[in-house]
């Protein structure tokens, strides 16, 4: 599980789909959303000037896990023409999407022989912001409880010597849930809006409720987080896979070590944090000698510290600290002063282990 989930993306992309397009240097008209007849697929546009249009699809699947599409395009005489939107190569099909400020039909443009249809073709109807609110909300607390069902299911999906890294996870989850929420919710972002303290990470051993709101982009966060929280849960061990340092951990967030164990009985250790979807991120890479790499005689547990020695830290006590606690395939993480590597983003948490990539990669 590699997912570093991307939030909110679909709720920037909306619009109306009247032929007159706002005016130069005009802002982009209120977003508008359309829902298919099933109520499992979401259009979203947003109009800009010189007939410019942008679109998101969203696909529902499990509560809180969502698939997406983005084009982009522009209103004709026909109706809307647009197409994916790529960095580079070919865009796929282009779409017409026809009908009225209630009614939104797309198709294949015509005059494509041979284009594959990629599923946004269908009827979709105008759906009130109140409304999408709404839904979003309901599928944040399915979302919630879907968390809390797959954790009581991967308990007893794992060996004894791994079940202790789950309590873990549960004490670090309510912060973890409410922290992602913070940084993903475009409000957050907003001038003058007062950031999370830096490098501030989750903390155990929390009860904190859910994070207070009441828009379309804080209800899609929470869902879309706990989405992920399932997904961690719920990956199973690569078969064959012996507890230890050596791999490749990730924590399900955009959080991802790389461990390779040495012939002194050091590690070597790479820390990436890429949070919401690369907005905040960090990286740390360093060395572990062998007389801070401990383990417990039967080797399911393992502990090791690094300690930095930053000339630019005057003050010996505020130098950057990593503890690595290993619990069977799982890593628990803990930092001190680690804002001036990790920024917003954070090292701590609780990581599965993945086998090492295969040697020459």
């Amino acid at each position: 599980m590699r997912q570093a989930s991307v939030f909110l993306s679909g709720l920037l992309l909306l619009s109306s789909l009247r032929a007159a397009g706002p005016a130069p240097g005009a802002a982009p008209q209120p977003p508008t959303t359309f829902q298919d007849d099933a109520g499992s697929r979401f259009i979203t546009l947003e109009r800009h000037e010189d007939n410019k249009v942008k679109i998101a699809l969203r696909t529902v699947g499990a509560p809180g896990q969502y698939g997406r599409w983005y084009g982009d395009g522009e209103q004709t005489d026909k109706g809307i023409v647009f197409a994916q939107t790529v960095e580079e190569g070919d865009r796929g099909p282009s779409y017409l999407a026809t009908g009225g400020q209630g009614r939104l039909v797309v198709k294949l443009k015509p005059g494509q022989p041979g284009a594959q249809e990629t599923g946004l073709s269908g009827t979709y109807h105008h759906i009130s912001d109140d409304k999408l609110t709404s839904i979003l909300k309901k599928d944040s607390e399915l979302a919630e409880k879907k968390v809390d069902e797959t954790l009581k299911l991967a308990v007893h999906h794992f060996s004894a010597e791994d079940k202790p890294a789950f309590v873990e996870w549960k004490k670090r989850w309510p912060d973890l849930r409410n922290r992602l929420v913070a940084l993903a919710e475009p409000t957050k972002f907003s001038a003058g809006a007062a950031p999370p303290k830096p490098g501030e990470a989750p903390k155990p051993a929390t009860t904190a409720p859910p994070p207070a709101g009441n828009s379309m982009a804080h209800w899609m966060a929470l869902a879309e987080t706990c989405g992920s929280a399932t997904s961690f849960l719920s990956q199973p061990l690569t078969p064959g896979l012996k507890p230890g340092w050596e791999g490749i951990w990730d924590d399900g967030f955009g959080g991802s070590i790389d461990i390779q164990s040495l012939k002194s009985g050091g590690i070597k250790m790479t820390l990436s944090a890429s949070r919401i979807g690369g907005a905040q991120s960090g990286t740390v890479e360093e060395f572990i000698p062998a007389d801070k790499v401990k383990s417990n005689a039967t080797g399911s547990e393992s502990n090791a510290e690094f300690v930095d020695n930053n000339p630019d830290v005057k003050d010996p006590t505020q130098q950057t600290r990593i503890k690595l606690h290993r619990i069977g395939h799982f890593l628990i993480v803990e930092t001190q002063y680690a804002e001036r590597y990790a920024n917003r983003a954070w090292f701590d948490g609780v990581y599965i282990q993945h086998p090492p990539p295969p040697a020459g990669d």
